[in-house]
């Protein structure tokens, strides 16, 4: 098969073996290496770029997401993976947002506003699992039993897939998740997360569930809207998911003091004369 054929999805979407399809999985890793080489972290990077590579890459990548969902397995191990990864990934959800609202408002309790113009809230949730061919420890990426079923370089390919994210779609495809506060002068420190604007609203009770996640094994879990944004927004297939062991929460302020030439700071200046 052509992998770069136009039709290519539409052809390994039509195959039901599940032996067929990881021989595709095979194929489609060794053209992402050959055309990657052996530091994934390199190829986006590099000075010489070839965007004519960019984009069969990014085909292949395509096909990989595909052929991996397909033959997700279910199995109890994955299942119950999946229950607990889920539950961590509300919980940090949730963190990102209290942490974020908890730092705004002590930089709130010692503002001084003499000096600061605004500020600049937000809160993420992102992986950054590393990869090293020469180290054995894989702790960012779990070895799990299914391993040999699926077959794939798990390691190597979401050091790549982070890069891919990164170099396409800056921040919305560094960070799982993210939040953010508008300053307003009137805020006070004692103000609360719902005051504020700064809570997780997007979890409800209701699954976010979408596309591969609406598996006959899963539907008695109510998907958080983390676990809906890393499989149906990002390259991560669900075992590729299941195997991150590596999630980072961070709460970040910019504090900002503008002037102008004369000395004017931002809140002074009348950008209308």
């Amino acid at each position: 098969m052509n992998y770069y054929e136009r039709n290519a999805i539409e052809r390994i979407n039509e195959i039901t073996d599940n032996s067929e399809l990881r021989r595709h999985l095979l194929s489609v890793e060794i053209l992402i290496k050959e055309l990657v080489g052996d530091d994934p972290y390199l190829f986006y990077s590099s000075r010489a770029q070839n965007y004519e590579k960019f984009e069969r890459v990014e085909s292949l990548i395509e096909l990989r997401l595909l052929i991996l969902n397909k033959i997700f397995g279910a199995t109890d191990n994955e299942v119950h993976r999946f229950e607990k990864l889920n539950a961590l990934l509300l919980e940090l959800t949730n963190q990102m947002y209290a942490r974020t609202c908890l730092l705004y408002r002590n930089t709130l309790r010692y503002a001084d506003y003499s000096w600061d113009d605004d500020y600049e809230v937000e809160g993420t949730l992102s992986c950054h699992p590393e990869y090293d061919k020469d180290d054995s420890n894989h702790h960012d990426i779990l070895r799990l039993e299914e391993d040999n079923y699926y077959g794939s370089d798990f390691a190597y390919m979401a050091a790549l897939i982070c890069e891919y994210e990164e170099y396409y779609n800056g921040s919305f495809g560094e960070n799982i998740e993210m939040c953010s506060i508008q300053h307003n002068s009137k805020n006070t420190p004692d103000m609360s997360d719902k005051q504020l604007e700064c809570v997780n609203d997007l979890e409800d009770g209701t699954t976010w569930a979408e596309g591969w996640l609406c598996h006959p094994k899963l539907e008695h879990i109510c998907m958080c809207h983390a676990v809906h944004s890393l499989v149906c927004h990002h390259a991560f297939s669900i075992p590729d998911m299941l195997r991150i062991n590596d999630f980072w929460v961070e709460a970040s302020i910019k504090v900002q003091h503008i002037t102008d030439q004369t000395g004017k700071q931002w809140k002074d200046i009348d950008y209308d004369s």
